[in-house]
């Protein structure tokens, strides 16, 4: 029977040293890692910070060199970067050529100085990336259509076709859904075999800075691409190893990570959420070769979600008709401030895929954490939620409440369903599904046309 490093990591924090067999030294650092980690270290970057430190300055003594403060200006920005990654370099100079500059322009002037001065040498990102625990793979594609959105009532084109488009997709290290991931944008920095030997991927300097965007966008496009990409095709078994996963965005409400654009990446068909797993009256539209489903989520009218199957949801005409309706619903509302989105697409399991579009309020926050819809006046609390927003896993019946209370755990276990319908019932956007239908009866033609061609096929 072989253990998982969770299940590692539990037994040693619960067990007694007094109990483990007396070959063990429970003070030695192979000990102390198997504690820490659950498993074998695999390299230095795993090691805990001290035993880093101590480790640093041994090799230091060992080959002559003396760890002693640094005295000019490279070496102080040697010890800020090994001590804060991923910040700025801003601390004084002494250079009135500095004075006024941000942080960031301070930051990439120093390492240029340094490295024309010989002062500061370039370690390779291939060989650092070596020393890391995290691994990601990237998904590199160019953008059909333009990534628009309605900011302060304003239209903004955020990407425009033909932008090329990065996805870093790696693990979630707060996981909230079966194997759950990330697809992170790259922000513009350099990714791929093509770019890995380039001075621009080793320094992770950005080849397209416009691609550095928010999570406040809807990115219809990104979603479609990556579920396709990560699932296999048609098949009538999958190979050992094999899984399907679901991708989706966050709601701008339900995003805690607002400043960097990503999807959620999790394990699972649509069949796997019974929530989502319904049929009411389908209708095939031959516009966008899919068939359309409206799908009552809670008591209020809108409390919906529109369901979409379709053999490929990065076609063209669905791809264009979901942007137009995004985009009607933002013009109409009063932008991205006002109205909010839900967004999940999953495989099927047959070849075909599902998307789950579901609009709603933007909800706002008020002291003390309250989430409060602007249209009603509810608030989370009053209507009795163990939650305060939808989210990938909140909309579709996984709901993180507090284990310790106990009375809240039983109920949700209880009354689930119940729950999740009262979530949709607070979040719902007033107007909504009328607006949809008015939209796709003129886009589509959804209704008797659509109708009329279903009965045709059937």
């Amino acid at each position: 029977m072989q253990a998982d490093p969770a299940s590692i990591k539990h037994f040693l924090a619960t067990t007694s040293d007094d109990i483990l067999v007396d070959n063990i030294d429970v003070n030695s650092l192979s000990f102390r890692l198997l504690k820490i980690h659950g498993a074998y270290v695999e390299n230095a970057g795993q090691l805990p910070n001290d035993v880093k430190e101590m480790l640093w300055k041994t090799i230091g003594a060992k080959f002559g060199r003396v760890v002693a403060e640094p005295h000019d200006i490279f070496e102080k920005f040697v010890k800020f970067i090994k001590e804060k990654p991923g910040e700025y370099f801003n601390e004084a100079i002494g250079d009135p050529f500095f004075d006024g500059l941000l942080a960031k322009q301070k930051h990439w002037l120093i390492q240029i100085a340094g490295l024309w001065r010989k002062k500061l040498r370039l370690m390779s990102r291939v060989k650092m990336e070596n020393l890391t625990p995290h691994r990601y793979i990237t998904y590199l594609w160019t953008r059909k259509f333009s990534l628009r959105n309605v900011i302060n009532i304003e239209e903004a084109t955020v990407r425009v076709a033909g932008s090329q488009e990065n996805s870093r997709i790696r693990a979630n290290q707060g996981a909230y859904m079966p194997l759950h991931g990330l697809s992170v944008n790259s922000s513009g920095y350099p990714e791929g075999l093509q770019n890995a030997r380039s001075l621009f991927y080793s320094w992770g300097m950005p080849i397209d800075p416009s691609a550095s965007i928010s999570n406040w966008h809807c990115d219809l496009e990104k979603m479609a691409r990556e579920v396709v990409i990560l699932n296999p095709k048609k098949t009538e078994r999958l190979l050992m190893g094999e899984r399907y996963f679901n991708v989706g965005q966050n709601s701008l409400t339900g995003s805690s990570i607002k400043a960097t654009q990503h999807t959620q990446i999790s394990a699972g068909i649509l069949q796997d959420i019974k929530f989502y797993d319904k049929s009411v009256s389908p209708q095939w539209c031959a516009k966008i070769n899919a068939e359309l489903d409206f799908i009552q989520a809670g008591k209020k009218t809108d409390a919906f979600y529109l369901k979409i199957v379709t053999d490929d949801p990065t076609s063209d005409n669905l791809l264009q008709c979901l942007d137009e309706l995004k985009m009607s619903f933002l013009i109409t509302f009063g932008g991205c401030e006002k109205i909010d989105f839900h967004v999940h697409m999953f495989p099927n399991g047959d070849g075909k895929f599902t998307i789950i579009f579901a609009p709603l309020t933007h909800l706002e926050v008020r002291e003390n954490n309250i989430y409060v819809n602007p249209d009603s006046g509810e608030t989370h609390i009053s209507q009795g939620l163990p939650v305060q927003h939808i989210h990938l896993a909140n909309g579709a019946g996984t709901f993180g409440v507090d284990f310790h209370d106990r009375e809240t755990v039983l109920a949700v276990q209880r009354d689930g369903v119940q729950y999740l319908e009262k979530l949709y019932d607070f979040t719902a956007k007033v107007g909504s599904k009328a607006h949809m239908i008015a939209f796709l009866e003129q886009k589509i033609g959804f209704g008797q046309q659509c109708a009329a061609k279903r009965r045709k096929v059937l």
